[in-house]
């Protein structure tokens, strides 16, 4: 994936971490993009911080798996920035269930320091969701104050950290 100016310019890659090209790619804020790469046996999934004029790249987060990674394609599991750029959501199955995990974005943009990605994330996601069920298809507010998300049970919304969660509906199939 290469990333080129509108007006013209060089044009600047941003490597495939996490050793395959599945993914996603996003705008964070101006200067940045979100970047998600799945690795071909689907057993490692990254997201990146990725700044658009250098390449420098910062890692958000990663699941490394024995077996695959388990969370179905229509959950929106992807990496999602809230609208006013300040934080990342996601889900993961790393404790064994499809959970929503909020992280801030840091205050400075990535390290300039080349295309090589951190070892190790920079970012300590926050786990929002927590429970015997899924949570899928999250969705931030217009003002960024909110998450929107889809269980079995019900559709619910909470503060970024988790906090103040509220059912929408209740009932098999989110009362939809």
């Amino acid at each position: 994936v290469y990333l080129v100016p509108v007006a013209g310019g060089t044009p600047v890659k941003i490597n495939s971490a996490a050793g395959g090209g599945r993914g996603g790619t996003r705008w964070l804020s101006n200067g940045h993009v979100l970047v998600d790469r799945q690795g071909p046996d689907f057993k490692q999934r990254s997201i990146f911080i990725v700044d658009a004029n250098t390449g420098a790249q910062t890692l958000v987060q990663e699941d490394v798996k024995t077996t695959f990674w388990s969370i179905p394609g229509g959950a929106g599991a992807g990496s999602q920035a809230s609208p006013d750029g300040k934080w990342i959501s996601f889900l993961s199955d790393r404790h064994g269930w499809d959970h929503l995990y909020v992280a801030a974005v840091p205050v400075e943009s990535p390290a300039a320091s080349g295309p090589a990605p951190s070892a190790t994330p920079a970012i300590a996601p926050t786990q929002v969701t927590r429970g015997a069920f899924e949570a899928w298809r999250p969705a931030w507010s217009p003002d960024s104050t909110r998450l929107a998300w889809f269980n079995p049970f019900s559709i619910v919304t909470s503060d970024p950290d988790g906090g103040r969660q509220h059912e929408l509906t209740r009932g098999r199939g989110g009362g939809v």
